[in-house]
């Protein structure tokens, strides 16, 4: 039975990573239980990544590529926009860190994701607004503040 080498562990290291910022933040992460987590010790985890901060920065990328390449393949507006509001209400602390640590990383997920939506709308005005309802949608909740979204995106839709 083969072994498994450090960089085998590394995709397992940024999925668990992302999950634990994703669900406590990143005060509730530590590299021991990063690497409990993952069956790693902790001094593997040292030779993948420079710090907790490299690997907390390096999950919320990966959690955020993953979350544009699933949307890139959807071609329906409100398909995406759902998958925005999701995202952004289960990520909360991936999409502020990243935003505080790489913003410029940060920006151009947005923007693959808003030239995405311009190409189906055919308007980047709109694409834009709608893109930043549902992600702040996301962010702040509430069902009686998503009725209000969801007619401000079909109002667009339809104008």
């Amino acid at each position: 039975m083969k072994r498994k080498s450090l960089k085998d562990y590394k995709e397992a290291l940024l999925r668990e990573t992302a999950l634990l910022l994703a669900t406590e933040g990143p005060d509730g992460i530590s590299m021991r239980k990063v690497a409990k987590r993952v069956g790693i010790s902790a001094a593997g985890i040292y030779k993948l990544f420079r710090d907790k901060e490299d690997l907390m920065i390096e999950a919320s990328r990966y959690a955020s590529l993953e979350f544009k390449n699933r949307v890139l393949q959807m071609d329906d507006i409100k398909e995406i926009l759902r998958a925005t509001i999701e995202h952004s209400e289960k990520n909360k602390w991936i999409i502020r860190y990243l935003a505080m640590k790489d913003p410029s990383f940060t920006k151009s997920i947005f923007k693959d994701i808003i030239e995405h939506l311009e190409n189906l709308v055919g308007n980047r005005p709109k694409a834009r607004v709608m893109f930043r309802l549902a992600s702040m949608q996301g962010m702040i909740g509430g069902k009686e503040e998503e009725a209000v979204i969801w007619d401000l995106i079909d109002y667009l839709l339809n104008k």
